[in-house]
């Protein structure tokens, strides 16, 4: 009996595992198949359409910023000169009367105050801008427009009437003014002090180097030419504050040598004795003048 017992029970288990075996397989069968199904309904299905385009708005509206290819510099639409501008650089000295000067040269440096206010209000009746000698490279190539007509009124050596007679002349006729100042003489007897410059920097006017002691530098080392311009430069900017740029060469004298210190150091303009008109095609470091003396004439000289 127990032997059959036995029999039954392995009969039975056998037949169990042989169940769970087909349950088991059924199910893998079934599982694959609907993973199949999946599969290919997902290959087969349609792209998702793009919703309607609504109005734009600031929430679903991304900018698209096309990046340029590299511009050439004439592409920049850079203002062009204006071949026919001739920029008058008027050249003054003292302001004072001529008149009781018996010495040639002296009397020449010198246009009485009446005169000079008479050329002041000569060029306001004619339409002329006093312009600064840092802004007539930018004029003169078309950067900076102007509705009238440049003038640039420049004093050579810094004399004492320049403060007392052309400065405030100057101020009444809405001016500015541009002194070449020889550093070594600041402060002695018929020369401007450095209290004097200071105030006139701080209303408008404009300053440049005139060397240290007003020596003929085309006759000077390279040495000493080099000490005179540079000197002058810094000793200037110390004392107003800021940079200086401009020179004017003593009495008009210079050579290539000077030339290239000058651009050395960082000047950026240089004026002459030289009779003529800046324009588009002068050169910044030889920038040529107009003299003024007491019979000088505007009618003739500009109105041209």
């Amino acid at each position: 009996m127990k032997q059959k017992s036995k029999a039954k029970k392995k009969r039975a288990l056998k037949k169990g595992l042989k169940v769970n075996i087909r349950h088991v397989i059924a199910l893998a069968v079934f599982f694959l198949f609907v993973a199949m199904v999946f599969v290919i309904s997902a290959y087969h299905s349609p792209a998702p359409k793009k919703p309607a385009s609504g109005p734009k708005t600031k929430a679903n509206v991304v900018k698209k910023v096309a990046v340029p290819k590299a511009i050439p510099i004439m592409q920049l639409q850079k203002p062009a000169p204006n071949p026919n501008l001739k920029v008058p650089i008027l050249m003054f000295h003292h302001i004072r009367d001529p008149k009781p000067i018996k010495d040639p040269i002296q009397h020449n440096l010198s246009v009485s105050p009446a005169k000079f206010k008479a050329d002041l209000s000569w060029l306001k009746a004619h339409n002329y801008q006093a312009v600064t000698i840092d802004d007539l490279p930018a004029i003169l190539n078309g950067q900076i427009k102007m509705a009238k007509k440049p003038v640039a009124i420049t004093f050579d050596d810094g004399y004492e009437d320049n403060f007392t007679e052309a400065f405030p002349d100057l101020i009444a006729a809405g001016m500015t003014g541009n002194f070449n100042i020889i550093t070594g003489a600041v402060g002695m007897p018929g020369y401007m002090t450095a209290e004097q410059l200071k105030a006139m920097e701080k209303a408008g006017m404009e300053f440049g180097s005139h060397t240290v002691r007003h020596l003929d530098l085309a006759t000077l080392s390279p040495d000493r030419q080099t000490k005179e311009l540079a000197d002058s430069k810094t000793t200037l900017g110390k004392l107003l504050g800021r940079e200086i740029t401009s020179l004017c060469y003593p009495s008009g004298e210079y050579n290539v040598l000077t030339l290239a210190i000058a651009k050395q150091l960082g000047y950026r303009l240089a004026t002459t004795t030289k009779f003529g008109y800046a324009d588009a095609q002068s050169k910044l470091l030889e920038l040529p003048r107009v003299r003024m003396t007491e019979t000088s004439n505007f009618d003739a000289l500009l109105n041209r």
